[in-house]
């Protein structure tokens, strides 16, 4: 999606079939100005201009969906549970909590921080699974 002044923005995430690479801590702002092939962006209170390949807007997620999600403890899956087949987690142990939740391309993700190192990681709503214990 084109970056729009007043857009929420990141910086554009190299990615795998099922995580984001996320710079650490996430960068994410807000476009504030744009010319032909630039855009200024506000970052943690600073201002940087760069190109607009290297952005992609982001989108505020449905209410709902943010209320289901924001500050749950989930675990990453590969596969959810289905009638015939248990649920998968990966293979090494993620734990995460989720602090958020946005569209990129129309296509809801979070942004989870790990409980074990503190990394930050952004996933697609379908590769987690919410611990309700927690």
């Amino acid at each position: 999606m084109p970056v729009a002044v007043g857009n929420r923005v990141r910086v554009k995430l190299a990615t795998t079939v099922t995580a984001t690479v996320q710079p650490q801590p996430p960068t994410i702002g807000v476009a504030t100005k744009k010319t032909a092939t630039t855009i200024d962006a506000a970052f943690a209170g600073k201002s940087i201009n760069v190109d607009e390949t290297h952005l992609e807007a982001i989108t505020e997620s449905d209410v709902t969906v943010r209320g289901i999600y924001i500050d749950k403890v989930v675990t990453g899956i590969i596969a959810a549970a289905t009638a015939t087949k248990p649920l998968v987690p990966y293979v090494s142990e993620f734990t995460g909590r989720i602090v958020d939740v946005y569209n990129v391309d129309a296509a809801p993700r979070m942004l989870v921080r790990a409980l074990s190192n503190g990394m930050y990681y952004e996933l697609p709503l379908a590769s987690v699974h919410i611990l309700e214990d927690r």
